[in-house]
């Protein structure tokens, strides 16, 4: 019988661990990079659609509650300033109590408390506004010229902004009534025409949704999507309530 050969000290080589090597290494990184580029866009859109879906929604609740308060009130639509029997205020200010607003709030307080007041996709790009009351975070505005209509100066010299009748319009459907956009700047109009207000500074400031739009409101209280593009000029229809085209 042979003897065993004992080896002093002796070990079995460690198996050799597998270890990428740098072509495989940049591969992966490669397959990241195309993976984040295809998805990243796509959870964007994604996000975009559920933002304009929260702003539709929030332009139809406005847009309710302001024919709302002209059934209220002597079937006047809201205004930026002083109607017969009211007291001055912003139209936000006028229909806050309609969308769960306290009576009498005052105009920081509806900014901040009545959520659909703020479309998503504006504060997303733009920051709220820098008043010291951090009240400048709306960002809709009602039709200029609906808010100027058959306004007049009373005795006092003091300007009267009563509000149009909404049977007025020749044509509700096609004539905006709230639209969105970035209003952060504390202008409540939205205007065609630099004069009427204080928009248009910039299609980027403004057209805050996907392709360079803004989502709006109709006298009739239905909403649709136009881009810049399509906003229609100053004396038409979509801006003019007594306009014929």
């Amino acid at each position: 019988m042979k003897t065993p050969i004992n080896i002093p000290n002796f070990k079995a080589p460690a198996p050799r661990l597998a270890a990428f090597t740098l072509i495989e290494l940049l591969v992966v990184i490669a397959i990241i990079g195309i993976l984040a580029g295809i998805l990243i866009p796509a959870v964007g859109k994604v996000r975009e659609s559920s933002n304009s879906a929260t702003c539709v929604s929030n332009l139809r609740q406005i847009a309710a509650a302001g024919l709302m308060y002209a059934n209220e009130n002597n079937g006047r639509l809201p205004t930026q300033g002083k109607q017969p029997g009211s007291s001055s205020g912003y139209w936000f200010q006028k229909i806050a109590p309609l969308l769960g607003g306290r009576e009498g709030i005052g105009a920081g307080e509806a900014e901040r408390g009545i959520e659909c007041y703020r479309c998503p996709s504006a504060l997303a790009q733009h920051s709220p506004g820098t008043n010291p009351n951090n009240s400048l975070i709306k960002t809709y505005g009602i039709n200029d010229v609906l808010n100027r209509m058959d306004s007049y100066r009373d005795s006092d010299d003091k300007l009267i902004v009563p509000g149009m009748p909404p049977m007025k319009a020749i044509n509700p459907a096609k004539t905006a009534f709230i639209l969105d956009g970035y209003l952060a700047s504390g202008s409540p109009y939205w205007g065609r025409v630099v004069t009427y207000g204080l928009l248009m500074r910039s299609v980027e400031d403004n057209f805050v949704h996907s392709g360079s739009s803004i989502n709006v409101a109709f006298l009739d209280g239905h909403v649709e999507n136009i881009t810049a593009e399509e906003l229609p000029e100053a004396d038409s229809v979509f801006w003019n309530p007594t306009a014929l085209r």
